[in-house]
């Protein structure tokens, strides 16, 4: 259902500086709470679970170590080289991949589920979308940490190239949360999105160089590939655990840009809807 509201009603921010920069100023003066945010979301995922706090460190191994042995053992192809070299390739891309899923399938009821908080008007409503970063970072940090040590265990690593790891974290992070906040506040107004989103999330998989290298895309279809944002921060992922080294070095400079402007652009339009989000809940 849509629920589009008045353009005459449409309140424009008219802070002095970008949305970017806001973004990052209320991120330090509500960093407190927006810790004890993350923490209570950590804790109401294992709440009721009898291992607790070790389901926040088993089920990405548990999940990688899967991923490890259906596609590096039982789907190997006949024209992997041997050492786990197609496992590294596919994980590379596909570890960010499945804990970006998570933050943006939650986006999609971030707001639309806590109309309470909303309805204040002094609470810091963005943090809603933010606490899901910390899940996000300690899900893809444990996964990364478990593939790497798969990989200096099959004889891949360490590389120079890992120093290079904390830039395609950074643009990556950037980019998923700054669509997460502009998923979460189009949600509000547009009921589909939650529905646009799962597709994106089910098909986008597909339209990004994570089951298959870049270079064996047709070049009249590569533009496909091309439009989905997390292309980018994939091919950056694949130079540092696959490629070792700069294979894609654009894709580098993109992955920075598009992780800035997903920010600016997410938070931009997050804040433009926050005045109209109480009415329509």
């Amino acid at each position: 259902m849509l629920r589009f509201p008045l353009v005459r009603d449409l309140t424009v921010n008219r802070a002095r500086w970008s949305a970017l920069l806001d973004l990052f100023l209320r991120i330090e003066r509500n960093k407190s709470l927006l810790g004890e945010m993350m923490r209570r979301e950590v804790r109401e995922r294992t709440a009721g679970q009898a291992l607790g706090w070790i389901w926040i460190v088993a089920q990405p191994v548990l999940t990688t170590a899967a991923y490890i042995l259906v596609f590096g053992v039982l789907f190997r192809s006949a024209s992997d080289v041997g050492g786990g070299r197609q496992i590294a390739f596919l994980l590379a891309g596909l570890l960010p991949w499945v804990a970006a899923s998570d933050l943006l399938g939650r986006a999609t009821f971030a707001i639309t589920g806590s109309a309470g908080f909303v309805k204040q008007i002094v609470f810091p409503v963005e943090l809603l979308v933010l606490r899901f970063a910390g899940p996000l970072a300690i899900t893809l940090g444990v996964s990364l940490a478990f593939y790497v040590g798969y990989l200096m265990w099959v004889g891949h690593g360490p590389k120079w190239m890992w120093f290079a790891l904390p830039i395609a974290i950074f643009g990556y992070l950037c980019l998923i949360v700054g669509l997460g906040l502009a998923i979460a506040a189009v949600s509000v107004f547009v009921r589909d999105i939650r529905d646009i989103t799962n597709l994106y999330l089910t098909v986008g998989l597909f339209f990004s160089p994570i089951l298959y290298d870049i270079s064996y895309v047709p070049s009249a279809m590569r533009w496909i590939i091309f439009i989905n944002p997390i292309t980018p921060v994939v091919l950056a992922f694949q130079d540092v655990f696959f490629y070792g080294a700069f294979a894609h070095p654009w894709a580098w400079v993109f992955a920075g840009v598009w992780g800035l402007l997903s920010l600016e652009l997410g938070f931009g339009l997050f804040r433009l809807l926050r005045p109209l989000m109480s009415d329509a809940l």
